[in-house]
This record gives structure tokens, C-alpha cells and sequence, in this order.
């Protein structure tokens, strides 16, 4: 499916295929980590995997998100979620199944800077 370049931002959530730790690749919501100013000179997005499945609370490599059950964040994720930190991954802007919202910029901004270290 494609969408648009202009739909695709760093910091929103869409629906792709990646790939685990074990290699085995699934559907799943990610964050596109790639920044805005960078999407449209490369097809390849870089992105870190979104996971409904994690204890509370959250090990250290995991970000929780806002949800809400009808999807009324502005993540628009449905179920209690985390970003991991450590689950990254790159797929290409026509593999992008479905979008969805956007991590709010203040925890995005915090995301990135525990990316670089800084955080």
C-alpha cells in the first residue's frame, strides 16, 4: 500500500511488517524514528517496534504510550502499549500498511534522547 509522503512524519505510528529478535517477521505498530526533513530523499524508514506485551512495570529498554480503548489518544492505539528501545528496525515507505496517530512531541523528544544517550 502507498501512501503519501506527506503523511509520513517522524514520531507517527503506522502499521508494518518487522522483523523480531529472532528474525521472524510480523505485523505490528511502529514509530517512525527517521525525521521529517529525511523521508522523502529515501524510501528506507527507520522505525522501532510498538509492544502490547510487557509486565508492570515497564523493563528499562520500554517507553509506555498514551492509548485509550476506542482510540482516543493521539497515538490512537487501542491497548496498553510500549515503545522498546531496543527493538529497532528499517522497512521501506511502500511496505506501510496503516496509519495511525503520532507520539505526543514531548515523548518523542525524550524517546530520541534515550536513543542517543542523552535521555
Amino acid at each position: 500500500m502507498h501512501f503519501p509522503l506527506t503523511e509520513l512524519r517522524g514520531g507517527r505510528i503506522v502499521w508494518a511488517v518487522v522483523r523480531d529478535q529472532r528474525g521472524i517477521s510480523k505485523q505490528r505498530p511502529v514509530i517512525i524514528l527517521t525525521a521529517t526533513k529525511d523521508i522523502a530523499a529515501s524510501d528506507i524508514l527507520e522505525v522501532m517496534a510498538i509492544t502490547t506485551t510487557f509486565p508492570s512495570p515497564p523493563p528499562a529498554d520500554h517507553v509506555e504510550l498514551p492509548w485509550h480503548p476506542q482510540g482516543n489518544a493521539a497515538t490512537r492505539l487501542r491497548r496498553r502499549s510500549a515503545a522498546v528501545l531496543t527493538w529497532l528496525d528499517e522497512i521501506e515507505a511502500g511496505d506501510i500498511l496503516q496509519l495511525y496517530g503520532d507520539v505526543p512531541p514531548r515523548l518523542m523528544i525524550d524517546i530520541l534522547a534515550r536513543l542517543d544517550g542523552t535521555g
